[in-house]
């Protein structure tokens, strides 16, 4: 008989624990939640400053500033992939964890 109190993997390293058993049983640590509840309070701030920062009259601070303001809004742009030979290199993401899960 196995014995449930040990780790088991099943379905690859998705499921490493036994069902109903959880990895985090703590939990996020107390002092991690106060910290992001403080930042949080700062947000209006650092908005408020970011913004005065596109209108700063060094031009790499403006820079910086809107590439900050496009990639939180945005998302930061894709960058294509390679060979050694300068083609793109394509991936089909179904095969590829169809793949994985095998």
């Amino acid at each position: 008989m196995a014995d449930d109190s040990k780790p088991v993997r099943k379905n690859g390293p998705g499921r490493p624990f036994p069902k109903g058993t959880s990895g985090n049983p703590g939990g996020m640590p107390k002092e991690i939640a106060e910290v992001r509840r403080q930042l949080r309070a700062l947000l209006p701030k650092a908005t408020q400053t970011l913004g005065e920062l596109l209108d700063h009259h060094d031009g790499k601070v403006r820079c910086m500033a809107l590439r900050e303001v496009y990639d939180r809004t945005m998302g930061k742009p894709t960058q294509p992939i390679t060979g050694e030979d300068g083609k793109p290199i394509t991936v089909d993401l179904v095969s590829a964890l169809e793949r994985l899960a095998r």
